[in-house]
Parts: C-alpha cells; sequence; structure tokens
C-alpha cells in the first residue's frame, strides 16, 4: 500500500493535472487536465484521439483538454461518454480548433 500511495504522489507532483484520490483503500485518478496548461502539465498526444482506455478512469471527476486537438477534424465519438455518468463533473474543451461533434 504505502508503494503505491508514494508513487502517485510523484506522479501528482511531477505533472500538474492529475489528482487522485482514495477509494475503498486504493488510488484513483480522478482530475485530469491535459494539455499545454502549465510548464509541467501533461502533454497532448501528436495525434490526439479518443481512445477506449479513457474511459476506463470509473472514479473520474474532471477532465480537461487545452489546446490538444487542431487538425483534421476529430469528431467527439458520441459513445463510451455513459460511463463517465456516476462521477464526472465537469468536461471542458479549450482551445481545440480541430475538434467537432
Amino acid at each position: 500500500m504505502k508503494s503505491n500511495f508514494f508513487r502517485t504522489l510523484i506522479v501528482v507532483y511531477i505533472f500538474q493535472g492529475v489528482s487522485c484520490d482514495i477509494y475503498d483503500e486504493l488510488w484513483y485518478v480522478t482530475d485530469l487536465n491535459i494539455g499545454s496548461l502549465h510548464d509541467n502539465s501533461l502533454s497532448c498526444a501528436s495525434h490526439p484521439e479518443f481512445r477506449p482506455d479513457l474511459f476506463k478512469f470509473t472514479h473520474l471527476k474532471s477532465l480537461a483538454f487545452f489546446d490538444c486537438f487542431h487538425e483534421p477534424p476529430i469528431v467527439i465519438p458520441s459513445e463510451n461518454w455513459t460511463k463517465f455518468s456516476g462521477s464526472l463533473e465537469s468536461l471542458e474543451f479549450r482551445s481545440n480548433p480541430g475538434l467537432t461533434g
């Protein structure tokens, strides 16, 4: 348990935009901010896409993308978003001119 605790602290410290909370004695990612918000923020992928793995964050409360989607136009998929219905409180897309849907 201690190793997971310290590993999580290191991840949160190194990268702005990742927050974790404890649920049932386990650490879960609760906030993800991806993009050029801070100098040490999680970077956008060179070819961003909405992969099924994103929807495996079962305790995610907040998800934000900053300046990640440019071109060609990426369509926001309509499937899988219901997986966040029990936890997601905030969804934000800021400065993403290549995002449609």
